[in-house]
């Protein structure tokens, strides 16, 4: 799940939820949520210009399904 960062505090991350949430109850996309920066697994900063900085595992996953498609 993606959350727009509004502000980090005390090792908390706060935000609201900017994806569709799949197999998660009670959760949608607009929705406020924090949780302990130590929770998260991955990153990424996009710019308007359409370039991304981070986002290992998204990237990681591209790559993967790439390999997954029958050509």
């Amino acid at each position: 799940m993606f959350v727009a960062v509004s502000s980090i505090k005390d090792g908390r991350i706060f935000g609201r939820i900017a994806s569709d949430v799949l197999g998660v109850k009670g959760y949608k996309r607009g929705d406020a949520y924090d949780f302990p920066e130590a929770d998260l697994i991955d990153w990424l900063i996009s710019r308007p210009d359409g370039t991304e900085e981070e986002n290992v595992v998204g990237k990681f996953l591209d790559d993967w399904q790439k390999t997954r498609r029958p050509q």
